[in-house]
């Protein structure tokens, strides 16, 4: 038998100390991140009304934070001025 390690074996292993808190950190963000662009959003980005789709639980997180439409426009006031030195 050799003295290599075996291919699943082959991670070095987190650093310890923060480092190593950190680096299992940063590939749990990554992990979760695909996942989330995979599982969610790539099956949302051909919903194009929000309204149509009513099972989505990101068209209805969508309606709820959307700002309405003002109904009333508002005019904006110009200053007359001028500088003075």
């Amino acid at each position: 038998m050799s003295d290599e390690r075996p291919w699943w074996l082959s991670d070095p292993g987190p650093a310890p100390g923060w480092t190593g808190l950190l680096s299992q950190a940063q590939r749990v963000l990554s992990w979760v991140s695909s996942y989330a662009n995979e599982q969610i959003l790539a099956p949302h980005a051909t919903h194009d009304n929000p309204g149509e789709h009513p099972d989505c639980a990101l068209c209805q997180a969508t309606g709820l934070l959307a700002t309405p439409a003002s109904t009333a426009r508002e005019e904006i006031a110009w200053v007359d001025a001028r500088w003075t030195t």
